[in-house]
């Protein structure tokens, strides 16, 4: 028996998701209230996943008590950035 299976790391590392990352993130900050992080920021933690985003938008270190309720924004922002249907990537 012969599999073939092609896996795709979208880290932007193949295209460039941060723009979408930002958006999204931005926009569960509205809905928190809080104003918005600078793309630049964004872009910076972008591909280190959502958690350190998480972190940045809400400053928060792992120690703080508040931390492990981001396992719930965590999840509400990978909705939203699966919502924003890579309207924001680039083609290329």
């Amino acid at each position: 028996m012969c599999s073939t299976a092609v896996l795709f790391d979208l880290d932007g590392t193949l295209i460039d998701t941060a723009p979408d990352f930002a958006n999204a993130l931005n926009q569960l900050l509205a809905e928190e209230q809080r104003p918005p992080l600078e793309f630049t920021a964004i872009r910076s933690i972008a591909s280190n996943g959502s958690r350190p985003m998480l972190q940045l938008a809400f400053d928060l270190t792992p120690e703080d008590a508040e931390f492990e309720s981001l396992i719930e924004v965590q999840s509400y922002n990978q909705i939203l950035y699966t919502a924003s249907d890579f309207q924001n990537t680039p083609p290329d």
